[in-house]
Parts: structure tokens; C-alpha cells; sequence
């Protein structure tokens, strides 16, 4: 369990959209329940959090997750020749994981990153 989560990661621009989204979910379904939305990059690294992020969750080891599932998609697309990944999801019986790729980044002498 992780007791102290930086404030850089949830007091930030991007996690007033993360709690938008949050928020704006509950609106519209009413039902089921969110433990948290992280924004990452393809290595992992974490650059937001939602500021309701259920604490008793490893943040860490869901970014890591979800860069793995990503990883994956990028393969797919590579054998079979695809567009763009659209999700990915992970079912337990107790719990979903769902990856979302929202958008690409250009990087002047870095290449890109999604």
C-alpha cells in the first residue's frame, strides 16, 4: 500500500481532466465505480493521477500494467499490419484495467511518444 503520493502527480492540469472524466462518468452511468484513472506514457512513467485515486492501490504497479498492455498493442500492430491501438482491457473477476491511447506526442531530436 502506498501512504504518500507526490502532489505533483495529482495537482496538475491534467488531473483537473482526470477528475473531470471521473465525474462526468458518474453523471452519465450512475453505477459501478471508478478506483482511478492514471495518465502514463508508453515507458511507464506517470505524469497524472486523478485526485480521488483509491490509495490502496499501487499506482506504480497499474502504470506499469498498462504500459505492458500498450506494449502489446504496438506488437499487434506490427504483425498484422493495424491502425492504431483504440483499447486494451484486462478482466479479473473482481476488477477491470482498461488502456486507452488519447493522442501522440512529437518530440523535436527524441523522436515521438504516445
Amino acid at each position: 500500500m502506498i501512504n504518500h503520493i507526490p502532489k505533483v502527480l495529482y495537482q496538475n492540469k491534467i488531473t483537473e481532466v482526470l477528475d473531470d472524466i471521473r465525474y462526468q462518468y458518474g453523471i452519465l452511468t450512475r453505477k459501478g465505480y471508478i478506483y482511478g484513472l492514471i495518465a502514463i506514457d508508453q515507458d511507464a512513467k506517470i505524469i497524472a493521477i486523478d485526485s480521488r485515486f483509491d490509495r490502496k492501490l499501487n499506482y506504480w504497479d497499474l502504470s506499469s500494467i498498462g504500459a505492458a498492455l500498450y506494449g502489446v498493442a504496438r506488437q499487434g500492430q506490427d504483425f498484422f499490419e493495424t491502425e492504431s491501438l483504440e483499447r486494451a482491457t484486462i478482466i479479473y473477476s473482481d476488477m477491470r484495467l482498461f488502456v486507452k491511447s488519447i493522442g501522440r506526442v512529437e518530440l523535436q531530436k527524441k523522436g515521438k511518444r504516445d
